[in-house]
């Protein structure tokens, strides 16, 4: 994120707390990763020169790259050559945009016409589920950058390796677990239409097992 963070800061010409504390926002709501949009905010910050206009375009693309498919870099790509030059590169998905290049009133149309075809896709897919996972790992990622700067910090390099081999070891576990899991679905699925099928039979036989002799 501190990469990130330096690129901002260096397509701005000074250091944006505003622009990272958006991000960090906007996480929560869409879970796209903060480091994602900070990266992102640094492209459509070499084509608008604004802190404000930047930070009113990060929901802009957002929703841009949560109504077609595409990953954020892509979107803000689009958005900052539409707004930079007197090419529209974003009329094959749409969006129309009026006004001379760089200038307010272009920035304001693009705004406008995105929000008309794609307002508020991108909360609404941080809502639905595969948004849940997403920002569970988003959050995640978060954290164990800041156990890596604290034990860097401290030079415990050692212990940095011990984790990781442990999140390795833990990754692997969890993978085949997900792997396996189907099988064992299927299998309780069979023994469930199996019983209830043969309801009789297996009733005797939980009766001649729980029951005691007499």
């Amino acid at each position: 994120q501190e990469r990130a963070a330096l690129k901002l800061n260096n397509a701005l010409g000074f250091n944006s707390v505003r622009l990272r504390e958006l991000a960090a926002e906007m996480q929560q709501i869409t879970a796209v990763g903060d480091e994602v949009i900070i990266n992102s905010q640094a492209l459509l910050a070499s084509f608008v020169k604004s802190e404000e206009q930047v930070a009113r375009l990060t929901t802009t693309i957002l929703d841009l790259s949560a109504g077609l498919g595409i990953d954020l870099n892509s979107a803000a790509n689009l958005v900052g050559k539409t707004i930079g030059s007197a090419t529209n590169s974003m009329s094959r998905y749409g969006v129309s945009v009026v006004g001379a290049a760089n200038s307010t009133e272009r920035i304001n149309s693009l705004i406008t016409s995105t929000d008309i075809l794609f307002g508020n896709m991108s909360k609404t897919v941080g809502q639905s589920t595969l948004g849940s996972v997403e920002r569970l790992s988003a959050s995640f990622g978060d954290l164990i950058e800041s156990v890596g700067e604290l034990l860097t910090s401290i030079g415990a390099i050692s212990v940095m390796k011990g984790i990781t081999g442990v999140f390795n070891l833990l990754n692997s576990t969890i993978s085949g677990l997900a792997n396996v899991m189907p099988f064992y679905n299927d299998k309780l699925k069979e023994m469930i239409d199996l019983i209830s099928k043969n309801p009789i039979f297996f009733n005797s036989v939980i009766f001649f097992v729980f029951t005691d002799p007499p």
